[in-house]
């Protein structure tokens, strides 16, 4: 976008102009990029294939209407898998396959990171647009991981390449990208990779299992207080196929917590866990931007973050597990009198026999998700350019399939790899993709 817009043509914009798409389910799915993220197991596939079906019907989420529209399943893992679980979630929620405007589609090596895959993505939404003739409501990339390309996911410059490509999608066609992520080496640490991803989401879904059943929370919303709580529970249906009948995972029961209903004991637990490390890597990232860090300035900062514990022992021993606990998930490394953070690497400390405390210096590049005590930055996005030609010859005619053509395989939840991407991205005018020709 070039040029400006006062504030008289904004409020001109906002009166008369065409209604702009602000949810897909409320309170839960903007329209924008938003992050799905859990364990293996944890059943998040399973949950954005449920949310899929239900927005290409137009069936309620959680009790929760939904804005009907196309949907565009990007399958960078388990692509047979995810196409069985498309076929079994059809059948338990009652919808007919024929005439569902749900299609699938591989991944690339580029990545989603890169013009080229973002475009053929926006290609692909476009003919399912005008098959069906309605228009895409949300894009599912499963997962971030095996959609994101050959660069590291904890650096920054990646992180935000990618979530540019998730937004310049989401407002060329008013839709929701939901990328579904994994956490880290411990499940109780959040989301893999930098930090950025959570900054420049616009919604933040944690999905987590528990004793016979599945919760889900929204810990960020944008423009919105974020807290609703769901549950749900993960069972297997019986799909036929070529060769005889399959089990395949489906999510049942999915419904809405009440706010004033009391979480979960391993809800409960999984917030004691993370609050204090969440807290001293957010503040030790806050501190390293001035550069070196010695232990003790890490230390007071905490202690006075930490003003509810009882006593200055209590602040101390806290700490002291914190630090044990980042070291111990590979979070940091502690080698000599240096402190480094990595969010996926696994670290060992190196310095258990050095007895000087002082002098730290700490070098971070990316911070771990942390619940409850984020803060947006401010810092601006890698400059973004002008996207090369809307073509990515790339992915051939038949790398969309309808939902009512299954490919058959196993239905698992495969975790994704350690892979990761770059690219440019921003160009604000919505491409006319209509006028392009049906393949």
């Amino acid at each position: 976008m070039t040029g400006y817009i006062t504030a008289a043509q904004i409020r001109k914009n906002l009166l008369a102009g065409k209604p702009r798409q602000r949810f897909i389910i409320p309170s839960v799915l903007p329209a924008g990029p938003c992050l799905l993220f859990g364990s293996s197991g944890s059943g998040k596939t399973g949950v954005s294939v449920r949310t899929a079906v239900a927005v290409a019907a137009g069936l309620e989420w959680a009790g929760r209407a939904v804005v009907r529209g196309s949907v565009l399943y990007v399958a960078g893992e388990d692509f047979n898998g995810v196409q069985d679980r498309i076929a079994a979630a059809c059948q338990q929620l009652g919808v007919s396959d024929e005439g569902l405007p749900l299609g699938v589609m591989e991944s690339n090596p580029e990545g989603f990171v890169s013009d080229s895959f973002r475009n053929e993505v926006e290609i692909q939404a476009g003919k399912l647009h005008r098959e069906f003739d309605l228009p895409v409501a949300l894009v599912v990339i499963d997962t971030l991981a095996a959609c994101f390309g050959p660069k590291s996911q904890d650096d920054a410059t990646a992180a935000s390449e990618y979530m540019n490509n998730a937004d310049k999608l989401s407002r060329r066609l008013s839709c929701s990208v939901l990328s579904i992520h994994h956490t880290g080496k411990n499940e109780n640490s959040g989301m893999r990779g930098s930090r950025v991803f959570f900054d420049r989401a616009d919604s933040v879904i944690e999905v987590k299992k528990g004793k016979g059943k599945g919760f889900m929370q929204v810990e960020k919303l944008r423009n919105e207080p974020s807290g609703a709580r769901f549950t749900f529970e993960i069972a297997g249906a019986d799909v036929m196929v070529a060769g005889g009948p399959i089990s395949v995972q489906v999510i049942k029961a999915l419904v809405s917590s009440s706010a004033s209903e009391k979480p979960s004991k391993e809800e409960q637990k999984a917030s004691r866990d993370l609050t204090d490390a969440a807290v001293a890597m957010m503040l030790l990232s806050d501190l390293s931007i001035s550069g070196d860090v010695s232990l003790k300035q890490w230390q007071d900062a905490c202690a006075s973050q930490w003003q509810h514990k009882p006593t200055d022992g209590a602040r101390r021993t806290a700490f002291s597990t914190v630090r044990k606990k980042l070291v111990s998930d590979g979070k940091i490394t502690i080698n000599g009198d240096t402190v480094s953070v990595s969010v996926s690497g696994k670290h060992a400390d190196t310095s258990a026999n050095n007895s000087s405390p002082d002098a730290v210096s700490v070098s971070v590049s990316t911070t771990p998700f942390i619940r409850g005590v984020h803060t947006r930055t401010d810092s601006p996005d890698p400059q973004e350019q002008e996207s090369a030609e809307s073509s990515a010859s790339s992915m051939g005619e038949g790398t969309i399939a309808k939902a009512n053509a299954f490919a058959r395989g196993h239905g698992g939840e495969t975790p994704g790899e350690d892979s990761c991407a770059a690219a440019d991205a921003d160009a604000d005018a919505r491409p006319d993709y209509l006028a392009r020709g049906a393949a």
